[in-house]
């Protein structure tokens, strides 16, 4: 199945208690400091801080690959490769 399909089938909504408990997990693992979150239909937005670019990377290495792993389980659908792109980040 394609990213379009994503949405149709895999709606973070339907799995948002699911995916807040991955990314609290992953926050605590990486020790990252996490203002704000909005989980929405096909994406999220992250208000996080990082200490550096090297905890940032595997932050968002192992929270997309533990999203993947999870979503997939519950879905019966395969999403490897749904999170090829790097994701938009602004730094401020």
């Amino acid at each position: 199945m394609g990213v379009f399909g994503f949405r149709r089938y895999v709606c973070l909504e339907f799995h948002g208690a699911k995916v807040l408990e991955i990314l609290k997990y992953q926050i605590q693992k990486h020790k990252v400091k996490m203002y704000n979150y909005s989980i929405n239909t096909n994406h999220m937005h992250l208000a996080l801080q990082f200490e550096s670019r090297k905890q940032y990377n595997s932050f968002i290495r192992a929270l997309t690959g533990h999203l993947i792993r999870t979503l997939s389980l519950l879905t019966g659908i395969d999403l490897k490769g749904l999170f090829d792109l790097c994701p938009f980040t602004e730094v401020i």
